[in-house]
């Protein structure tokens, strides 16, 4: 009895551990083997797509030739290829000597004449190995070397790059960008050949010039013509006979051995000429990947199960089993919920941190959003007196115009009344940013259509779009703008049911002429029962901020008119005399406030004369004190004016006009009404420098402040910085800093990183 019990014993405990080994094996295995079988048969596909890609891809390399569509680029082609100008071109290398001057300009004439005679052609490249030249009827004539040319714009490569592949080719070249507006290229290769010529007595070719087919990377590649001769392009040699014929009568989509190499041969039959396309694919590299690719993860499994028994060996006679005991540490650290759903807490946990990432990152875009609408709504104002101090604001916060004329459009709400439920305030700040939220966005979508670069700002209650733009996009302006606006205010009247005035500054060159733009805005919108009543009090406080920037701009004649409405509204509003009285000391400290910032206007705005207005017993004689002292300052900065030395407006008038290329001595000379020679003295013995080195030195710190911005290439950074091309700018900027436009942009990139 004693001797069943202990070998039944033994039995349940042997079969335990069976059980245990046996899961533990199974738990160990089915991973590594499931994830071998999903990771062969996707590299498998991935295999064989690429295999049938570039079956398909040397299919139809040359199928817009074979067919025919390109008969306009062959006509062009062959007469370029056969023309004795283009011949000699090749042929001379570059020298003083005039054959080959004359053969250049021959080539340039010819291929100006096609251009004008080819709608399908956009531009036509032609290159000179022994010259070292690149013929183009747009870009005229560019050595090797130089920097006249735009390489990667044309050929989305570098010069280096493009002549390396020149080189490699060993046999002429010529290129036509065709005018799709796509920016694809066609690289063609002329092959003139004594035994190889359809009836014309030419062959060209097209390869992609993104696909790099200069490199070696087929084995055959070449043509078939009608009387048997095969011409292979990459070996450069003729085949007939046996060869020839194997290769034209064997059918498509053929796997062949060719002097050693196993290739994939496909070929194209030209509908148009008496010739056919072969491409031969070098397979066998990939056959031998995927036969590598199996036998790595046969090799994979059958190490995995050894490892997977010899684990479960160890944790049966351990009597451990990993699956159980991960069962229970989760059970443990996540107590059981109810039957309802096991996985509640992670859900909840999950939209928790979800909902608190959403808000995290729209409260960072929001901060960032306002920050950028602070600062451009302190330089619409008038806050930043220098270019330089607003060029620093800009560039703290990344912020970027890439071009140098702006426009400001301003739109404000006709009427908000209708739009209030009731007197709560929460309700109408809520409304408030809700209807500038819709403006603001519609607004700024609408102008995107056309210019490519608007800045949406909320500024004193209106919704402002600065529009930045180039000097090519200034003719059609004016009515491109009316037209977005016009389009934003019937959608939002229509759809919204929000009734909007809208309202186009006039273009300035410079940031800090915003202030005057927004001015011009405001003045434009007259008294016409606006959103301003109920958010900015009244009418009068449009006019307080003209008055108070046309004082710090210094026109003095548009702030008196400014003054004289001011005081003709206090005169007919029937009110409190002494409210009259406090709004006219508002407006007396307002101007002096402003005029403390010119020196000319500050002595004119002193204490005592301030006290004496405000102890006039009557507010006529206030207001009339007020134009009497508006009347002094503007005799005061008349007089202060000549009395400037003029050396300092001389730096002053080149600080503002810098930019402009019609800038020289002689302008400034005319400026001023005096001589050349006088201007040169009063700037060398005031400021130790010559009037074009102050300049240049004004236009390479531009120089410097575009280079920041990547999307400006050379010839816009020359154009906004005042240089009449791009070549003067990079010999000044080369001069002063020892290093071309383009290394330092280089350089301060590494510095970055």
């Amino acid at each position: 009895m004693g001797c069943r019990q202990n070998l039944l014993k033994k039995y349940k405990r042997g079969s335990r551990t069976l059980i245990s080994w046996f899961v533990s094996y199974i738990a160990v295995i089915c991973v590594p083997i499931l994830l071998s079988f999903f990771m062969f048969s996707y590299v498998g596909k991935i295999l064989s797509g690429q295999i049938r890609q570039m079956q398909e891809d040397s299919v139809n390399q040359l199928k817009s030739v074979c067919d025919g569509k390109m008969e306009k680029i062959h006509v062009i082609g062959r007469q370029i290829a056969e023309n004795p100008d283009i011949t000699g071109f090749m042929e001379y290398e570059t020298t003083q000597s005039g054959e080959s001057k004359l053969a250049i300009q021959s080539v340039f004439k010819y291929l100006q004449a096609q251009m004008a005679n080819e709608n399908c052609i956009s531009d036509i490249f032609i290159f000179s190995r022994k010259s070292r030249y690149l013929i183009s009827p747009r870009q005229a004539s560019n050595e090797m070397g130089s920097h006249g040319f735009d390489y990667e714009r044309h050929f989305n490569r570098s010069e280096k790059e493009l002549w390396e592949m020149l080189d490699h080719l060993n046999q002429p070249v010529l290129i036509l960008e065709d005018s799709l507006g796509q920016s694809h290229l066609y690289y063609y290769s002329v092959i003139m050949s004594e035994n190889i010529r359809n009836p014309d007595g030419w062959i060209l070719i097209q390869l992609d010039l993104e696909a790099g087919n200069f490199q070696n990377g087929r084995v055959l590649e070449g043509i078939m013509t009608g009387n048997g001769i095969f011409y292979d392009i990459g070996r450069k040699k003729c085949y007939d006979g046996e060869i020839a014929e194997e290769l034209k009568q064997m059918a498509p989509y053929t796997r062949i051995q060719k002097e050693g190499e196993d290739i994939f041969i496909a070929k194209v039959k030209s509908e148009a000429e008496n010739w056919e396309y072969y491409c031969g694919i070098d397979t066998l590299s990939l056959f031998r990947n995927i036969n590598h690719t199996r036998n790595a993860y046969i090799c994979f499994i059958l190490a995995s199960s050894v490892i997977s028994v010899l684990l479960a060996h160890y944790l049966a006679k351990k009597q451990y089993n990993p699956v159980l005991k991960l069962i229970e540490a989760i059970g443990q650290q996540h107590p059981a919920e109810p039957a309802g759903n096991e996985f509640e807490y992670l859900q909840k946990a999950f939209q928790t941190i979800a909902r608190d990432r959403y808000a995290l990152e729209n409260q960072i875009d929001k901060e960032k959003d306002i920050i950028v609408n602070n600062i451009l709504s302190r330089i619409i104002k008038g806050y930043y007196v220098s270019t330089a101090e607003i060029e620093n604001a800009l560039e703290q916060y990344c912020i970027h115009f890439p071009h140098h004329i702006f426009r400001m459009v301003l739109f404000s709400v006709d009427d908000y009344s209708n739009l209030f439920f009731d007197n709560d305030a929460k309700n109408k700040v809520e409304t408030y940013d809700l209807v500038h939220f819709l403006i603001k966005n519609i607004a700024t979508e609408c102008m995107r259509e056309t210019f490519e670069v608007v800045e949406p700002v909320e500024c004193d209650n209106f919704v402002v779009l600065l529009v930045n733009y180039s000097s090519r996009e200034e003719q059609a302006v004016e009515e491109l703008i009316a037209e977005k606006s016009n389009k934003t205010r019937e959608f939002l009247k229509d759809r919204m049911g929000l009734a909007v005035s809208w309202f186009c500054s006039f273009e300035c060159i410079r940031l800090t002429e915003l202030r005057s733009c927004y001015s011009e805005c405001l003045m434009s919108m007259g008294d016409g029962g606006n959103i301003d009543r109920e958010i900015d009090s009244n009418i009068r406080n449009r006019k307080e901020w003209r008055l108070v920037n046309f004082l710090k701009n210094g026109n003095l004649n548009s702030a008196e008119m400014v003054l004289r409405d001011i005081i003709q509204e206090v005169r007919e509003t029937d009110g409190d005399a002494i409210s009259a009285r406090l709004y006219l000391f508002h407006i007396l400290f307002l101007i002096r406030d402003a005029s403390s910032g010119r020196a000319e206007l500050a002595a004119g705005c002193d204490e005592n004369k301030i006290m004496g207005i405000m102890n006039c017993y009557d507010n006529d004689r206030i207001a009339d004190s007020m134009i009497r002292l508006f009347a002094m300052l503007k005799n005061n900065a008349s007089a202060g004016e000549h009395v400037r030395p003029r050396a300092e407006r001389i730096k002053e008038y080149i600080d503002i006009n810098y930019t402009s290329p019609d800038l020289s001595l002689s302008s400034i000379a005319e400026k001023f009404q005096i001589s050349e020679g006088y201007v040169t003295r009063l700037m060398k013995k005031e400021y130790d420098m010559k009037v074009s080195q102050y300049v240049n030195e004004k236009r390479i710190e531009r120089v410097k402040y575009l280079m920041k911005d990547d999307s400006l290439n050379i010839n816009d950074i020359a154009e906004q910085a005042g240089f009449y091309s791009y070549r003067t700018m990079i010999r000044s900027f080369k001069q002063s800093e020892g290093v071309t436009p383009t290394e330092y942009r280089k350089k301060k990139d590494e510095k970055k990183e």
